[in-house]
């Protein structure tokens, strides 16, 4: 039979040594005395395993092991959580709050800085800006104006791009415009103010987008930053909050600066009609005549219109007409050179001077979208993004008021621990302090029990 922990022979008293109220000191001399006897004493390497106190100590060990083996355990488990508790908590206040605090200041302007010139992360305060500048440049490019070479009420299928369901200004729209905007004009001289009209008529559709892009840029940034100056100071309550307050006054100036700013490019875009780009306009006044042309020609009576242009050959008609259908999908595919080549292959009609207007409002937005667009889009980085993090540190020194006479007070201040964390550190300590205590103890009486042979 296996004994797992070893066998133990003990001489305990008789019936008539217990009737005798033998006490314990002599029942144990009792016993020592039989095992100096032979057969036992001749047994050297087993002396240990005889007698009731070699039993006792057995037993203690083994009962020590069980309990202790249990109590180990939870005071592991309770000390590894307090240690935790204890870990997160603020760190405790620096016996130099002037290093402190200055330190954590900078340390954020750092992180600004790092912030506003750009990040890997996915998350970055850039790539949330460029997502919204997206956003605002698909706004702005949905109000394109949307011409159409022909009345409306003639069929034509629907080429979205040339022509959606709404919105659409239309040959027979633009004719009363003309003649009632003429005064003292030559015959095929139109007023500018034709053109002025419908491009007033786009930039009105700027002002909700140029709006919501100011304040999305706003939210975004606010909240960037806000979530950088928790994480940098949310350790120091007074620190914190006094940080904040400079945050949300700067935030403040640079939303009324912006708005201001942007407001006044979009009014010059609408008092001022001007460019210095005159190739790109003209080469794209010229595109539209040819896409506004080809398609009235395509949408008329194309058979009367081609004898009215000129009196030639059927086999001449038919080569310049193969030749103008192969230049016009050169034109639609984006060909530049083809342009210049179709444009005097399509034929005018009464409409020509309607469709100059069209062409001429079309390229102009054309150029005014893609500046504008750039403006606002530079003027939100430069006002919202670099305008925050300029001279940031500077500022929150002077608001923190750490370079006047009360410095020293305020430095202290603002890096006092909240008496709830001070007592919660407090407590934790004694908590720790008493488990190493009890853990230590069981250790020396783990080796002071030792297992014997």
């Amino acid at each position: 039979m296996h004994v797992e922990n070893g066998w133990y022979c003990v001489k305990l008293p008789g019936p008539e040594q217990l009737r005798q109220n033998i006490t314990w000191e002599a029942a144990r001399e009792h016993e020592a005395n039989f095992f100096r006897n032979p057969p036992w004493a001749n047994q050297l390497t087993l002396r240990d395993r005889y007698g009731v106190p070699s039993l006792t100590q057995q037993l203690s060990f083994l009962l020590s092991e069980l309990i202790a083996e249990k109590q180990v355990t939870q005071i592991e488990r309770i000390l590894a959580e307090t240690q935790d508790r204890f870990n997160r908590l603020p760190s405790p206040p620096s016996s130099d709050p002037v290093q402190e605090v200055t330190g954590l200041i900078w340390k954020f302007q750092r992180q600004v800085d790092r912030e506003i010139e750009g990040t890997a992360d996915r998350g970055g305060l850039i790539q949330k800006i460029n997502m919204l500048g997206d956003s605002f440049r698909h706004d702005i490019r949905a109000s394109a104006p949307i011409f159409v070479p022909f009345r409306v009420d003639q069929e034509y299928s629907s080429n979205p791009t040339l022509v959606r369901s709404h919105d659409l200004s239309n040959v027979s729209d633009q004719a009363p415009r003309i003649f009632r905007a003429i005064s003292r004009e030559l015959p095929d001289n139109v007023p500018f103010t034709v053109q002025r009209e419908l491009i007033q008529a786009f930039l009105e559709f700027w002002s909700s987008s140029i709006g919501s892009f100011i304040t999305r840029a706003d939210e975004t940034v606010n909240k960037h930053f806000m979530n950088l100056s928790r994480a940098h100071f949310s350790g120091y309550p007074a620190l914190h909050r006094k940080v904040n307050f400079t945050l949300k006054d700067r935030r403040s100036t640079l939303t009324k600066n912006a708005r201001q700013y942007i407001g006044w490019l979009y009014e010059m875009e609408k008092q001022s009609t001007f460019t210095l780009n005159l190739h790109y306009i003209r080469d794209y006044k010229q595109k539209f005549l040819v896409l506004y042309r080809s398609y009235r020609l395509q949408y008329l009576d194309e058979g009367d219109l081609v004898r009215r242009w000129t009196p030639v050959p059927p086999h001449a008609r038919e080569a310049r007409e193969r030749k103008r259908k192969l230049l016009l999908d050169r034109v639609i595919s984006g060909d530049a050179t083809a342009t210049h080549d179709l444009l005097p292959l399509l034929p005018t009609d009464s409409s020509n001077v309607a469709i100059e207007i069209m062409a001429d409002v079309r390229a102009y937005w054309q150029v005014t979208f893609k500046r504008f667009v750039d403006y606002v889009s530079l003027a939100i980085d430069m006002e919202f993004v670099r305008g925050f993090g300029k001279d940031l540190g500077v500022t929150l020194v002077h608001d923190l008021g750490i370079s006047g006479p009360k410095a020293k007070e305020l430095y202290a201040a603002y890096v006092a621990e909240p008496r709830e964390i001070a007592a919660e550190r407090e407590n934790l300590r004694h908590q720790l302090d008493r488990l190493e205590t009890a853990q230590s103890m069981i250790e020396e009486w783990q080796q002071e029990a030792g297992a014997p042979m």
